[in-house]
């Protein structure tokens, strides 16, 4: 099989035959035929992830190798017009399953599964005891994820579920997985259970990454979920788009003796001088250009004063719900954009002050200080500018969102104003802008 020689394990139950007595160096041979899925299913991808690419179709080589139980069995004969291999051999391990099988290459950690479903009456059960020979058939496949990763962590576990906790991976796939990412694009074929039978119906899937942890033993760094419709299919090989799996970033509060804790950074930012990204208020991504057109909540068609669908006063929010609050869906947890309220908090309870070449950064912008008796904790605000169709007042002004809609004009929302020659204030800003994002959290 591509890739250097597959594994493949069979795994179920059968009734045991005690009517024979076992002997005491094996337990009879076995042959078997394999026919593997010639043609993947190629479908659309997950929301976030790029388009579907590479293709897989699985193919037998000569010298491929399959277990059955902890049995080796070696090809006999290779079709390759039908793509069936012929496989045997003796038994020397008790055998009480069938039905499921993956393979991996060890040499490499490059998991290359296949997936097997018991059809009654393709199995003949073998009886324990010397001389008895078995064989069985396999030509129906269950699903098989196709995953392009890269990074930087030792993989020690992928596992996936579907739905509510149901854990569809393979028996005992990933636990000899020491599968070091690195910046090239490394494949990842994941096995997992049949969908629509028994009690695992078709919903989302979620896939998880683990790696290992000194206290833990590992601890999941990463998941990622493919909505429904886009199921791999059984007896398809699906391959997804290159994904770079790193464990999510932390993000430090800082209590200012507030009512709410103050982000060390803007969204979107590394370092505490990094101006970051930057949103129109109520959108959750950053784009080349800030206009009206395209924008969240304007209607286009509307010919009413209020162009919006969401967000206005008399009779609409004006509040940004979490779903369009840009700290909470990019950096999740309790991370929230400030209210009005807590912005006008952080200006009269703090000291700011202006800095030039903030710690020999380069970057300007003001820090605020807090004054609570005791308290000598402080954030860094980068005078980061704005943006509409390119950037403007970088280093010299700063435009911060709050969560709040303007009282009076439904196309304003409140921000934060910064500048090297006033205190900040809080003013108002036309939504469609790309303004800076710094989050809070609960004290708690």
């Amino acid at each position: 099989m591509y890739f250097a020689a597959a594994l493949l394990v069979l795994v179920g139950c059968q009734k045991k035959d005690n009517s024979i007595e076992n002997t005491p160096d094996n337990y009879g041979t076995i042959t078997g035929k394999i026919e593997l899925p010639k043609t993947p299913n190629k479908i659309a991808a997950p929301e976030g992830w790029e388009s579907a690419t590479d293709p897989f179709t699985m193919v037998w080589e000569e010298g491929d190798k399959i277990y059955l139980g902890g049995n080796e069995l070696e090809m006999t004969a290779l079709d390759e017009a039908s793509g069936i291999a012929t496989f045997g051999g003796v038994l020397l391990d008790e055998m009480s399953n069938y039905g499921v099988s993956y393979g991996y290459d060890n040499t490499s950690a490059l998991y290359f599964p296949l997936v097997a479903k018991y059809v009654e009456g393709n199995y003949r059960p073998f009886a324990r005891g010397g001389g008895h020979n078995s064989e069985f058939t396999i030509n129906e496949f269950g699903p098989v994820i196709g995953l392009q990763l890269k990074g930087t962590d030792v993989l020690t576990r992928i596992e996936v579920t579907v739905g509510e906790g149901n854990v569809v991976t393979m028996p005992d796939y990933g636990e000899s997985l020491d599968l070091q990412l690195t910046s090239e694009v490394q494949k990842v074929y994941v096995p997992y259970f049949f969908i629509g039978e028994d009690d695992i119906q078709p919903a989302d899937m979620t896939i998880t990454f683990y790696v290992a942890d000194d206290m833990e033993g590992e601890v999941a760094i990463m998941s990622k979920t493919i909505a429904q419709a886009n199921l791999p299919e059984n007896g398809k090989v699906t391959t997804y788009p290159t994904l770079e799996v790193k464990a999510a970033p932390t993000y430090e509060a800082v209590d200012l003796g507030l009512s709410v804790k103050w982000a060390t950074m803007n969204v979107g930012a590394t370092t505490p001088e990094d101006y970051g990204d930057y949103f129109a208020w109520g959108e959750t991504s950053p784009k080349e250009v800030y206009e009206w057109i395209p924008y969240f909540d304007l209607d286009e068609d509307s010919e009413e004063t209020d162009f919006f669908t969401k967000y206005y006063n008399d009779g609409g929010k004006t509040t940004l719900d979490l779903e369009d609050d840009a700290a909470h869906v990019n950096w999740g947890g309790s991370w929230r954009m400030p209210t009005k309220a807590e912005f006008e908090e952080l200006k009269t309870s703090c000291e700011w002050v202006w800095q030039e070449d903030y710690n020999n950064t380069g970057v300007n912008g003001y820090l605020v200080k807090s004054k609570a008796e005791g308290n000598t904790n402080s954030i860094f605000l980068p005078a980061a500018g704005y943006y509409d169709d390119w950037s403007h007042c970088v280093g010299d002004n700063g435009y911060y969102w709050s969560s709040s809609l303007d009282e009076e004009w439904s196309d304003e929302a409140y921000c934060r104003f910064l500048s090297s020659g006033v205190v900040s204030w809080v003013t108002t800003g036309s939504r469609y802008l790309g303004h800076s994002v710094r989050p809070v959290c609960p004290i708690n």
